[in-house]
């Protein structure tokens, strides 16, 4: 009996002791099983890494990835954007019934402020965060998607500390996700941050690498920008050379305005944003002030371009102080060489004038000592009155020169001294001005000179009398000087 009741004892604990392993055995495959699913998730993750370079391919087939191997119905990737200080939605897919993907419109202009609405808590927090029931929640918001939610399960992506965004598995049935999915997807977006967070340093690397490689050995100072706030982000070696200042010293400062002096500072906005427009082609003038407080001309041209992931302005610089300079001073070289030309044309009018004031003073001298009759002293007074008259306008004609004399070195308006001119009295006028010449004195010497004109009436015209009289003025002088033996000097307007 005693026996029996052994065998049956240690049969009892046979069965239980199998029982154990069999447990233990079921639960290791369990977890044997878990694990497989977890190497086949990383390893399909594994399998679209060389997409990473080529971001919205990346971000999609990953998200399908999540779809298929996960309950979700819906799946969304917000990333970080530091500028707006929020979580701005990259991309959203889902899964119909018969297995096919579909992307869902996005509105790229919505930003979720972190630890607004589940996705932000989430990010604010760095934590993953399941909401079986999303009606119970007050943490759920509306607004947070398109498609009809029963449970939600947000994920923060995070790497060396830094958020880089959040993503989003729901399912418009209730308790779709168990806390082993919570586990995996944890997992899982630890992994893929550390994919996307190496990618963007390495792009970022690139992208100085390539910058450098086509800027330092370039002989312009080139400057990388932030179009919004027009803060210095990178420059090339050039640039340090040509302002004085070293590349953190320019990164340092509050944006470029503060090394441009002050009376160009109201249209750099301008001519910055005509080089966003024109992107590079078009040249302008702009004046920077370097280290040592001295000014340096720039012609800058420049555009805005892809760097980083971000939309920035490869502002180029080339100095034209001394070529400014050289033109200045060949401008000033031109200047008195016309100083010198204007001196002897000046010279010439003059002379003109002053043989008319002359040759008038003469005549009236005459005039005077010459003893009159009633006639005789009538037409000298006539002669008188005229002479006078030509003098003053003499004068007047003097006085034009010296103020052209003095406008110079300025620039007028086209029609700042014209005013209406009777083209017939100008003549008369150039003729009793020369009469000196090509009757008096012409006389004088035994040479006939006569005038012919034949002037028909026209309208006023816009000029200046002055200048168009010494014009007719220095052709009947030429005119008289190329006729040494005497001729006639024919003046018309047909």
């Amino acid at each position: 009996m005693v026996k029996e009741r052994y065998f049956k004892s240690k049969e009892g604990k046979t069965i239980a002791r199998v029982h154990c392993y069999v447990d233990t055995l079921r639960d290791a495959s369990f977890l044997f099983e878990k694990k497989v699913e977890e190497l086949s998730l990383l390893k399909r993750i594994g399998d679209i890494v060389g997409y990473i370079f080529d971001q919205e391919v990346f971000y999609r087939k990953f998200m399908d990835i999540l779809l298929e191997e996960t309950n979700a119905e819906n799946c969304s990737f917000m990333l970080m954007d530091d500028d707006a200080n929020g979580l701005v939605l990259k991309m959203a897919r889902g899964r119909n019934d018969d297995g096919a993907f579909f992307e869902h419109p996005r509105d790229s202009g919505t930003v979720f402020s972190l630890g607004e609405g589940v996705a932000g808590l989430a990010a604010l927090k760095r934590e993953t965060i399941l909401l079986n029931e999303v009606k119970r929640d007050k943490r759920f918001q509306v607004r947070e998607t398109c498609v009809p939610i029963g449970s939600l399960l947000c994920v923060p992506l995070i790497f060396q500390e830094k958020l880089l965004g959040v993503i989003n598995l729901s399912h418009t049935r209730p308790h779709a996700f168990s806390e082993n999915d919570r586990r995996v997807m944890k997992l899982l977006c630890a992994f893929v941050g550390a994919i996307i967070g190496n990618a963007i340093a390495y792009i970022r690397v690139r992208d100085q690498e390539k910058f450098k490689a086509m800027c330092e050995g370039v002989r312009l100072a080139i400057l990388l920008l932030d179009p919004e706030t027009m803060k210095i982000l990178d420059c090339n070696r050039y640039t340090e050379d040509s302002l004085g200042y070293s590349r953190e010293e320019l990164i340092g400062i509050e944006h470029i305005f503060a090394i441009i002096p002050q009376g160009d500072r109201e249209k750099a906005p301008h001519l910055f944003t005509e080089i966003a427009k024109k992107g590079g082609t078009g040249f302008y003038e702009l004046s920077f002030t370097k280290k040592d407080g001295s000014v340096i001309i720039g012609e800058i041209s420049g555009a805005v371009i892809s760097y980083q992931e971000k939309s920035l302005m490869q502002l180029m610089i080339k100095d034209i102080t001394e070529k400014k300079g050289m033109e200045e001073r060949l401008l000033q070289t031109k200047k008195l060489t016309s100083l010198g030309e204007l001196a002897g044309g000046v010279a010439h009018d003059f002379n003109n004038m002053l043989a008319t004031i002359i040759g008038r003073t003469q005549l009236l001298r005459k005039s005077i000592e010459t003893p009159l009759g009633v006639a005789e002293r009538s037409k000298s007074i006539r002669d008188l009155k005229k002479s006078l008259e030509i003098i003053e306008k003499a004068a007047f004609d003097g006085a034009e020169t010296v103020r052209r004399i003095q406008e110079f070195s300025g620039r007028r308006e086209d029609d700042r001294h014209f005013s209406s001119v009777n083209l017939k009295e100008v003549v008369e006028q150039a003729l009793e001005f020369t009469r000196v010449r090509w009757k008096n004195e012409a006389e004088l010497k035994g040479i006939p000179i006569s005038i012919q004109k034949k002037i028909s009436p026209v309208p006023p015209i816009a000029g200046n009398s002055t200048e168009l009289r010494e014009v007719l003025i220095n052709l009947i002088i030429n005119a008289i000087e190329a006729m040494p033996d005497g001729g006639s000097i024919k003046i018309n307007n047909l």
